[in-house]
């Protein structure tokens, strides 16, 4: 229909970045384009425990104990699809066309990370003591910042990551350099980078909420492979396939294109086989607020 060929757009992604990945050095990866089925068991190396640790240098960091694990993935699949009637596609342009799989692609990608820092909850990373008084952007960047190792990944809860991030606003609309937004999902502070979950708890009942928890990358493991065979998707469903591969990260997703002339759709999308563990004992403080 006069639009390029999968390989084309794969390309397309990667030489004009239109794939704008989130950022995935915050976790223990294992990533291959090896093909492996949905529910195939992953064990992810790297996720060795280590004693929690509390920083006594900051009033609102405690140790944490996390509970047992055992680096094992179990792959699901991660998917987005984009559908069009055939006169809406064929009226698409080529940039239109690589655009609407650079949403599918990055999509799925953001989509594995939040599944990853889901993983962050009180039964994998938790405490049995609320401590400190009230949390905020300035106890962290101001008194707490040369405490936390720069390899370390702070996963706040809704709330205070959307306060953490409106600060960092501001802080640079007043030209404080040490600040960056990183790609939507996270806020790197002084090589720290804070990231958001909703999987911590609201609260203890006493009026106290777990706002975060700081991590090692080695507490968090994601690991990913491809669906399926591209000869044997053509052959079966008359799909067009091919995989981009971010060169940085090793990271796969296949594009696919495929019609449905029963309803008059056409079909595109992106998918990738992932699967998260986490690390036991790899926790480093938590955040609490009262």
């Amino acid at each position: 229909m006069g639009l390029p060929a999968l390989v084309v757009v794969a390309q397309e992604l990667l030489d004009n970045k239109t794939w704008v990945l989130p950022d995935l050095s915050l976790f223990t990866t294992d990533f291959s384009d090896v093909i492996q089925s949905e529910g195939t068991a992953v064990t992810i190396g790297g996720l060795t425990p280590s004693s929690a640790t509390k920083y006594s240098s900051v009033a609102n960091f405690t140790g944490v104990a996390a509970s047992a694990f055992s680096g094992v993935a179990t792959l699901d699949i991660m998917k987005q699809t984009r559908q069009f009637s055939i006169g809406d596609y064929k009226s698409l342009s080529s940039t239109a066309f690589v655009n609407a799989f650079a949403t599918c692609a990055n999509e799925v990608a953001s989509g594995i990370v939040r599944e990853a820092l889901n993983l962050v909850t009180s039964t994998n990373f938790s405490t049995n003591a609320y401590s400190g008084s009230t949390w905020s952007y300035d106890t962290v960047y101001n008194s707490g910042l040369a405490a936390i190792p720069t390899a370390s990944v702070g996963v706040l809860a809704v709330t205070p990551f959307l306060k953490l991030r409106q600060d960092v606003k501001d802080f640079q609309i007043y030209g404080d350099s040490t600040l960056m937004r990183n790609k939507g999902q996270s806020v790197n502070i002084g090589g720290v980078n804070w990231c958001m979950t909703t999987a911590l708890p609201t609260g203890d009942g006493a009026g106290h909420s777990l706002d975060g928890v700081i991590l090692k990358k080695s507490a968090i493991g994601l690991a990913t492979r491809t669906t399926f065979e591209a000869g044997a998707l053509a052959a079966s469903y008359g799909m067009e396939v091919a995989n981009v591969t971010d060169p940085d990260t090793n990271l796969t997703i296949q594009l696919r294109r495929w019609i449905d002339p029963s309803l008059g759709t056409v079909y595109l999308g992106a998918s990738c086989a992932y699967g998260v563990a986490f690390g036991g004992g790899t926790a480093q403080g938590a955040l609490y607020i009262h």
